[in-house]
C-alpha cells in the first residue's frame, strides 16, 4: 500500500509538472505572438486572463480573475468599450471581430475575436475575447515604407545634401518618433539635418549641439538607447545644451572609412525604445548607409569613368541591398552577364519577373533572355546589346508592343554596358503606356492649337483693318496684310516698341508729337488701357504721308493677369480728306445760302412795296386780281425762305435752349392763326396745367405749322381743338399734345409720307411742302415724338390728329418745393 501511495504521488507529481510545462509553453507561445485572452462572464467578471494580458493591465491573472474590469482599475473610457463588445456578443449570440487603438503607451494597436461561450442552454453565459497586439507588424509596415521612400531616393540625381534632406522626411515618424536627426560626418565636415513630427513645436526636438554630443556617443560603432535624455548626466552638464526631449535611440551607420553617418530617434515621453524597434531603426540605418553609400559612389562615377570597374564590384557586394531598392523601382530593371555563349540574368526586380512571359521558367535567375521574352523582341535587343559595347553609351529602342502573354503595352528599352569583362549589361524596360496616350493628348492639343491659330490667322486676315497681336514682352505674334499696307511696311521688328518708333508721328488734333510711350498699343501693353480711335498724322516708312485711326486694348488671362495687346489700325487717309472737302463745301454752300436768301428777301420785300404801290395807283381795279396773285406769290417765296432758314438754324443746332412755358407760348400761336384763318377758324385750347419743357423759341414754329395747316387744307369752316396732358413713355415723363381738326384729314397711304421733305399731298392749298418736315425735326430735335392718326378711327374724311410728346421738366414751384423739402 504505501508503494501504492507513494507511486500514486509520483504520478502525481509528474502530472502536475507537466501540467505547469505547458501551461507554461503556452504562455510562452502567447508572449511570442502577441496575443492576449480573456474570459467574461454576464456579470463582466474575469473568469480567465492570461498571464500576457494580466502583465499588460499591470497585475497578476489571481488578482484579477473573479473581479470586474472597474475592480481591477481599468479606465473607465475602456470599461465601456469592455461591456459593450461584451452586451453585443451575448446579445446576438455571434463571433465579433475588429481592431481598435490603444494609446496608453503610445502608437499600440490591437485585432480582437469574440465568441459567445454557451454551455449546453440556448443562451451564452461567458464570451471569450482573443486579442492580437499587431503593434510590432504595424511598426514593422512603417520602417518598411520609410526604406521603399529611401530607395525611392536612390533613383533620383541628388547630391549629398539633397538625399539627407530627404532622407529625413521620408525616415521621420517611422519608429513612432516626435523627433528625427540625421548626422554625417564626412571626413570632418559635419552636416546635420532635423525634422519634428508635432506641428508647431519645432523647439521641443534636439538642438544641434545635443545632436553633436550624441554623434560622439556612438563614434565606438554602437546603438545608443537613452530613456530619459533630461535626466541624463552627459547633456546635463552642459548647460549650453537645449535638451527637451525624452527616450532618445542613437543608431550608428557606417558608409565608407571615411564617411559616417548616425540616426537619432527622438520622442518626447520616456517611453523607451524596445528591442523590436532598434532591430528596425537598424534597418533603417542600413538602407540610409546603402543609400548614402550608393549616391557617393554614382557621384564618383560621374567624376571619373575610369572608376566604373570599382564601383561595378561595390555594386555586386552589395546586389542584396540593391534589390530591395530595385524592387520599389517602377520600371522593369535585369542585370545580364554572359557565360561564355549568352547572355544571362543574374539580378531582377519584382516589376521585370511580373513581365516577362507568364510561361518562362520559374525562377528568371539563370535564364537566356529568349526564354522570357518573344522572338522579335529578344531579336530588337541583342541589336542594341551589339550597338551599346560598340559605342559604351546605354542605348534606347523604339517604341515597340510588349506582350507579357496576358497583356500588351507600349514599351521601350534601355540597354546600358556595365562591364566589358567578363560582358555584363543592364536592362531597363519602361511601360510608356502614359507617355505615349500624354503623346497623344499632346498632338491632339497642338492640333487643336494650330486649327484655332489657322482659324485666327484666316478670321484676322480678313478683316478690313490692320490687327497686331503682341505678347506681354511686346513681342510681335501675328500682323496681318492689311497692317503692313496701312503700316506702308511689313512687321519685320521683333518688338512692337521698335517698329512703331521707326516712324515720325503726331496727333492729329494738336499736331505735338507722339511720345515713345503714347502710342495707344504701348499704353494697352504697359498701362492696360483701352484705347478706342485715336487719330495720328504719321510718315510712313515708306515715305506717305497719312492720317491713322489707332485703337488698342489689353489681354487678360482667365486669372486677369495681362499677357499682352492687340492694336487695330485703320487708314482714314481718304476720309479724313473727304470729310475736308465736305466741310469746306458745306461752308461754301451756308454761304451762298445766306447771300442768297439774303439777296432774294431783299429782292422780294423790293417787289413786294413795287406791287403794293401798283394796287394803290389801280384806283378801278382793273388789275388788283393780277397784283394780289403776285403779291402772294411774293409772300409765299418769302415764306419759303425764311422756312429755309429755320430749317438750316436746326440742323446746325445754332438756336440756345432753356426752360419754356409751352402754354402760354401755344396761345400766343393760337392768337396768331386766328387772324389768319379769320371766321371759318375755330380753335378751342383745353390745357389743365403750365407745361415746361427744356427748348429753344423755335418750338413754336411746329405748333404754328400744325395749326395753319389744318386752317389752309380746309375748304369751309374748320374747327380745331387742342388739349394737353401728361404720360410716361420708355421711362420718362412727357407733356402730350393733342391737335385734331374737323377738315379734309389725310388718306392712310399719305400718312407716312406728310412729314417728308417737299411733300404737298393731294391738296389745293399753296405751300412748299417743307412744314410739316420742320414741325417733326423741331420736335425730335428737342427730345420728343410726332405722329398722325385719323380723328375717328378708321375714317380718315372726319379729319386728323396730331400728337406731340415734348419731355417735360419740374416747374419753378415744383423745384422751389423740393428745395423746401431738401431743407
Amino acid at each position: 500500500m504505501v508503494e501504492e501511495s507513494t507511486a500514486s504521488g509520483s504520478e502525481l507529481r509528474t502530472s502536475i509538472s507537466l501540467k505547469d510545462a505547458f501551461h507554461a509553453q503556452i504562455e510562452e507561445g502567447l508572449e511570442r505572438s502577441g496575443m492576449f485572452i480573456y474570459l467574461i462572464d454576464r456579470e463582466y467578471r474575469f473568469q480567465y486572463i492570461s498571464s500576457t494580458a494580466a502583465r499588460s493591465i499591470g497585475k497578476s491573472p489571481e488578482e484579477i480573475v473573479g473581479r470586474t474590469p472597474s475592480q481591477v482599475g481599468i479606465p473607465f473610457e475602456v470599461i465601456g468599450d469592455i461591456q459593450g463588445l461584451v452586451d453585443a456578443v451575448l446579445t446576438g449570440g455571434k463571433a465579433i471581430r475588429g481592431t481598435f487603438h490603444a494609446n496608453v503607451k503610445g502608437g499600440e494597436q490591437f485585432e480582437f475575436d469574440a465568441t459567445p461561450i454557451f454551455a449546453g442552454g440556448p443562451e451564452p453565459i461567458a464570451v471569450l475575447a482573443l486579442v492580437f497586439d499587431r503593434t510590432t507588424q504595424l511598426q514593422e509596415r512603417k520602417a518598411l515604407e520609410a526604406i521603399a521612400r529611401i530607395n525611392d531616393l536612390v533613383r533620383s540625381s541628388l547630391d549629398t545634401e539633397e538625399l539627407v534632406s530627404k532622407t529625413v522626411s521620408a525616415v521621420s515618424g517611422a519608429l513612432d518618433d516626435d523627433c528625427f536627426a540625421m548626422v554625417i560626418d564626412n571626413g570632418g565636415k559635419w552636416l546635420t539635418r532635423t525634422s519634428t513630427q508635432r506641428t508647431g513645436e519645432a523647439d521641443k526636438g534636439l538642438s544641434s549641439k545635443a545632436i553633436r554630443i550624441i554623434s560622439r556617443l556612438i563614434d565606438s560603432g554602437r546603438t545608443v538607447n537613452i530613456p530619459d535624455a533630461s535626466k541624463d548626466p552627459r547633456f546635463i552638464q552642459d548647460a549650453s545644451v537645449n535638451i527637451r526631449t525624452g527616450s532618445i535611440l542613437a543608431i550608428p551607420a557606417m558608409v565608407s572609412e571615411r564617411v559616417k553617418t548616425s540616426l537619432i530617434f527622438a520622442r518626447r515621453n520616456t517611453r523607451p525604445f524596445n528591442y523590436f524597434e532598434i532591430g528596425l531603426g537598424e534597418k533603417i540605418a542600413s538602407s540610409v548607409a546603402v543609400a548614402i553609400k550608393d549616391q557617393l559612389m554614382l557621384q564618383e562615377l560621374k567624376a571619373s569613368n575610369s572608376e566604373r570597374e570599382n564601383l561595378m564590384a561595390t555594386l555586386a557586394r552589395e546586389s542584396e541591398k540593391l534589390t530591395s531598392i530595385l524592387d520599389a523601382t517602377p520600371v522593369a530593371i535585369g542585370l545580364f552577364e554572359s557565360d561564355g555563349e549568352d547572355y544571362r540574368l543574374t539580378l531582377c526586380n519584382s516589376i521585370f519577373r511580373n513581365r516577362a512571359l507568364s510561361s518562362a521558367p520559374r525562377p528568371l535567375e539563370g535564364r537566356r533572355a529568349d526564354e522570357m521574352a518573344r522572338a522579335e523582341e529578344v531579336v530588337a535587343c541583342r541589336k542594341l546589346i551589339e550597338a551599346a559595347f560598340k559605342t559604351g553609351q546605354t542605348q534606347v529602342s523604339q517604341e515597340y508592343i510588349h506582350s507579357s502573354g496576358e497583356a500588351e503595352y507600349p514599351a521601350q528599352v534601355m540597354i546600358t554596358p556595365i562591364s566589358v569583362d567578363p560582358p555584363s549589361f543592364l536592362l531597363v524596360a519602361v511601360n510608356i503606356s502614359e507617355l505615349v496616350n500624354a503623346r497623344k493628348q499632346l498632338e491632339e492639343y497642338a492640333a487643336k492649337i494650330e486649327a484655332e491659330r489657322a482659324r485666327l490667322r484666316a478670321m484676322i486676315d480678313s478683316l478690313p483693318v490692320g490687327v497686331v497681336l503682341v505678347d506681354a514682352n511686346g513681342k510681335v505674334l501675328e500682323a496681318n496684310d492689311k497692317r503692313t499696307e496701312v503700316w506702308g511696311a511689313k512687321v519685320v521688328k521683333d518688338r512692337i516698341e521698335e517698329h512703331v518708333h521707326s516712324v515720325r508721328a503726331k496727333w492729329s488734333n494738336n499736331g505735338m508729337p507722339v511720345p515713345k510711350d503714347g502710342w495707344p498699343i504701348t499704353r494697352a501693353l504697359k498701362n492696360g488701357e483701352f484705347i478706342k480711335g485715336e487719330m495720328i498724322d504719321v510718315i510712313r516708312p515708306d515715305r506717305r504721308h497719312g492720317t491713322l485711326l489707332l485703337s488698342a486694348a489689353p489681354i487678360h488671362d482667365s486669372k486677369g493677369g495681362r499677357i499682352g495687346a492687340v492694336g487695330i489700325q485703320q487708314d482714314v487717309t481718304e476720309q479724313r480728306q473727304l470729310e475736308h472737302d465736305a466741310l469746306e463745301a458745306k461752308e461754301r454752300a451756308e454761304m451762298y445760302l445766306d447771300l442768297l436768301t439774303h439777296d432774294i428777301q431783299g429782292y422780294n420785300a423790293a417787289i413786294s412795296g413795287y406791287i403794293q404801290l401798283a394796287m394803290v395807283k389801280d384806283k378801278q381795279g382793273k388789275r388788283k386780281d393780277e397784283l394780289q396773285k403776285a403779291l402772294d406769290s411774293i409772300t409765299a417765296s418769302t415764306e419759303l425762305i425764311d422756312t429755309m432758314r429755320k430749317i438750316q438754324q436746326v440742323e446746325m443746332h445754332n438756336d440756345a435752349h432753356g426752360q419754356m412755358e409751352l402754354t402760354s407760348m401755344l396761345e400766343e400761336v393760337i392768337s396768331d392763326v386766328q387772324v389768319i384763318g379769320g371766321d371759318r377758324a375755330h380753335i378751342k385750347s383745353i390745357i389743365m396745367s403750365e407745361s415746361y419743357t427744356m427748348a429753344s423759341p423755335m418750338i413754336r414754329e411746329a405748333f404754328w405749322n400744325i395749326l395753319i395747316n389744318s386752317v389752309k387744307h380746309s375748304e369751309g369752316e374748320v374747327h380745331i381743338t387742342i388739349r394737353q396732358n401728361r404720360c410716361y413713355d420708355g421711362g420718362r415723363e412727357y407733356h402730350k399734345f393733342i391737335i385734331e381738326d374737323d377738315g379734309p384729314g389725310i388718306p392712310d397711304d399719305v400718312k407716312p409720307k406728310v412729314f417728308l421733305r417737299k411733300y404737298r399731298g393731294r391738296t389745293k392749298a399753296q405751300g412748299s411742302g417743307l412744314g410739316l418736315y420742320l414741325t417733326k425735326r423741331l420736335v425730335e430735335v428737342h427730345g420728343g415724338r410726332i405722329w398722325v392718326e385719323d380723328r375717328v378711327t378708321g375714317d380718315h374724311s372726319k379729319g386728323a390728329r396730331f400728337i406731340v410728346h415734348l419731355p417735360a421738366v419740374a416747374t419753378p414751384a415744383e423745384c422751389l418745393s423740393s428745395v423746401k423739402d431738401m431743407i
